[in-house]
């Protein structure tokens, strides 16, 4: 009987992940991190309630039985009798390689827990969890009872979602973000490619009651719910999942002849009339809600946004992501490292790749320098999933990943055909639905990214396309299970073991087992969550003036998630703040040397982060600037690595050559200017480069050289800016520089 109850709470576990992971939400400004934090530790403590479940499950049920050539053989039976299975077994090498890329990682800690641990990504936990929910329900999904909850879960959380970003479009603009909806996924192109595997399943589920005798009392429901949802898509105006969602919907009626053998069933064509008169009402109330809008999103917007996708690969951010994807192919072809340190994996970069979350740390070594990047704006996801995989996790990981993709689209197509595993008309259309949603993900990802939301649904509609042939299975198997039979010794042995309830070690290894994974789920997911509103509330603090109060929550929130680079970051700005109120020298010193170990300690958290270096560096040169050399060389080292870490940007050439230039070594604070000039030539962002390279010629008595120097700092800056202003200095000290030059050469 508790066997019973432990696979119900399994299914209300997977039920719950369904439907909380895409809708939860928070407002944007109560958390420090991500706007997915929240959902990502949804995900996470719902699948570590089912590994509870599960292995106690397996704990409470297990009996010793046979050798090891038993296990061998059932595991052969049980693919064989079920091709869609092989999927598990891609699923469980897709997750291998990543185990595996994580021990070869440039930053183990990074691949494990992600960049920013307890946020969205692609870390090792991550895809734990999602490997977890997926083998949990495709082993686990045994009647169709079950499947048509799962399925109605999945479509309830595209009404939902799509409800309410209808209502922030009409009734909420201020949540937009640039006109463009939201809802509950924090960004229009998340929210976009949830609908991707929304749409199709409504509309699988809706053909499937073709057949039903009252299917033209289902046609206003399920026309209203597309409206709902495509309606939404559009409102987001996100061009892949726009496309993604165009392909799936065009595959439909390819996979329905495939299926049903062409048009001879009745019920198929009555479904395909239903499919065709749904989408068309659907359409229609989209079109009629758009043209009477007064919003943001207007038929017209979405008429020229659409034209737009003729041209995206010439223009805009289509020139962006073609420059990016080459960039990310040069990355996994070429292997780059970082100038310092030794990797000595280097030779296996090919093969596992970097690890996982590594993207963005090594895509500045291959940056195209056409491709806009900033010390504070930089790409972390090559925005097409395929060349992200292959750079993260090498070439076992690409072949993994679209491994995993074939195998499902070539099992349900094998399912769809073969006669002898015909499956019944409802399983029927939702294999097309899974099938049509997984190549529509598939086109949104070539220029997208996946997401914990979208990412949740997808390994479901994985594990469905596992478990759906063994519905009709085990549906007859319950049939035969109902005539009375002579039970076995040993099956009358283990009844009246259940009766007499678990042995005592089962009991306290299931409760170990609940303990262990509470405190990790808590440790790792609760409190980075806590972690991150009270975060918020020290920038609020800090925003209000109360400095105080602004150091006491982010060392609260350090307290709480200490491996969280953020908060030792924010606390070294908020020390900052109070150094440079601070007339005391003493008190300077002091609040500089907090400010340094704040700093430090995100340092040692993410040593390859450009942030976290460059935040130190200026610490410790600070701390020189102050009187104490010492921290001299601490500085200069840390401005090399950030030179190291990001040569696609001329800010950090600017940054060493500046700080050369503080420590008495002009000549190479001019090589350092001489490479920002190469990357920007005479344009604005030049302007910085010319006024320090000024400085340097100044110091050097390069008089006409420097006076060179200011004038094109002072043609390229902003007329009242301070840089202008430095500029008109610069410029008269190397006129009375050279004044004073002519006078002694006269004389």
């Amino acid at each position: 009987m508790y066997v019973q109850w432990l696979r119900r709470g399994i299914e209300a576990g997977w039920l719950s992940a369904i439907l909380l992971v895409p809708l939860t939400s928070a407002p944007l400004d109560s958390m420090f991190l991500s706007f997915q934090t929240p959902k990502v530790a949804v995900l996470r403590a719902l699948t570590g309630f089912i590994a509870v479940l599960w292995a106690s499950e397996l704990i409470l049920s297990w009996r010793s039985t046979s050798p090891t050539d038993a296990w061998w053989g059932a595991a052969k039976g049980w693919i064989s009798a079920n091709p869609a299975r092989i999927v598990l077994l891609v699923a469980a090498l897709f997750l291998l390689v990543n185990v595996l890329s994580t021990m070869w990682s440039l930053s183990i800690a990074t691949s494990l827990w992600g960049k920013t641990p307890g946020a969205d990504g692609y870390s090792l936990y991550n895809m734990a969890a999602y490997f977890l929910l997926f083998a949990a329900v495709a082993t686990h999904l045994k009647s169709t009872v079950q499947l048509r909850r799962l399925l109605g879960a999945v479509v309830v959380t595209g009404i939902v979602a799509s409800s309410y970003g209808i209502y922030q479009w009409a009734f909420d603009p201020d949540s937009l973000a640039h006109g463009r909806v939201i809802s509950s996924l924090g960004n229009p192109i998340f929210f976009g490619a949830l609908l991707v595997l929304t749409i199709p399943i409504t509309l699988s589920i809706a053909l499937s009651k073709a057949n039903s005798q009252s299917w033209a009392l289902w046609l206003p429901a399920w026309s209203f719910a597309l409206v709902l949802q495509l309606f939404a898509l559009i409102l987001t105006m996100s061009r892949g999942p726009w496309v993604g969602t165009a392909i799936a919907l065009g595959v439909f009626p390819i996979l329905t002849v495939y299926g049903f053998r062409a048009w001879r069933a009745r019920g198929a064509l009555r479904a395909a009339l239903l499919g065709a008169t749904v989408l068309f009402i659907a359409l229609t109330g989209v079109g009629w809600a758009l043209g009477d809008a007064g919003g943001s999103v207007t038929a017209t917007a979405v008429v020229e946004r659409g034209k737009s996708l003729l041209n995206v690969m010439e223009t805009g951010k289509g020139v962006t992501r073609t420059q990016l994807w080459s960039g990310g192919v040069a990355l996994a072809t070429d292997r780059p490292s970082f100038a310092f340190g030794d990797d000595q994996l280097s030779f296996s970069r090919s093969v596992v790749g970097y690890g996982p979350e590594m993207f963005g740390y090594l895509f500045p070594l291959k940056s195209p320098p056409e491709l806009p990047s900033t010390l504070s704006f930089f790409y972390t996801y090559a925005h097409n999933h395929v060349i992200h995989e292959w750079v993260e996790l090498g070439f076992l990981g690409l072949v993994a990943y679209l491994g995993l993709i074939g195998a499902s689209f070539v099992a349900a197509l094998r399912l769809l055909r073969l006669s002898s595993q015909r499956l019944p008309s409802e399983h029927q259309w939702v294999l097309i639905g899974i099938m049509a949603a997984i190549v529509g993900r598939f086109i949104e990802e070539i220029s997208g990214i996946a997401r914990v939301s979208d990412s949740t649904v997808f390994w479901v509609l994985l594990a469905i396309l596992v478990a759906l042939p063994a519905l009709h299975e085990s549906r007859a198997m319950q049939a035969t299970e109902r005539r009375p039979k002579r039970a076995s010794t040993r099956q009358r042995r283990q009844e009246k073991s259940a009766e007499q309830g678990p042995e005592p070690w089962r009991l306290g290894l299931v409760i170990v087992l609940a303990l262990t994974v509470g405190w990790f789920t808590w440790d790792k997911n609760v409190n980075y969550v806590h972690a991150s509103i009270v975060g918020a509330d020290s920038v609020h603090a800090m925003e209000a003036g109360d400095g105080n109060e602004a150091l006491a929550l982010i060392e609260r929130a350090i307290g709480l998630a200490p491996d969280v680079k953020e908060y030792h970051l924010h606390k070294g700005a908020i020390l900052d703040l109070a150094r440079d109120g601070t007339i005391a020298e003493d008190a300077k010193n002091q609040l500089a040397i907090q400010a340094l170990e704040a700093n430090q300690a995100a340092l040692d958290v993410d040593p390859i982060s450009a942030r976290t270096v460059l935040a130190t560096a200026n610490s410790a040169m600070e701390l020189a600037r102050l009187g104490d050399a010492k921290y001299t060389p601490l500085a200069l080292g840390l401005y090399e690595r950030l030179q190291a870490l990001r040569p696609d940007t001329f800010e950090a050439h600017n940054i060493l050559a500046s700080a050369y230039f503080q420590v008495g070594d002009p000549e190479r604070a001019l090589i350092e200017v001489d490479r920002s000039l190469e990357m920007t030539g005479h344009s604005g962002e030049a302007v910085d480069a010319y006024l320090t390279q000024g400085a340097v010629y100044l110091y050097l008595s390069a008089f006409e050289k420097s006076r060179m120097s200011a004038e094109a700092a002072l043609e390229l800056a902003q007329p009242d800016s301070f840089i202008a202003y430095a500029a008109r200095e610069l410029l008269i000290d190397a006129g009375e520089g050279l004044k004073e030059r002519e006078a002694a050469e006269t004389q």
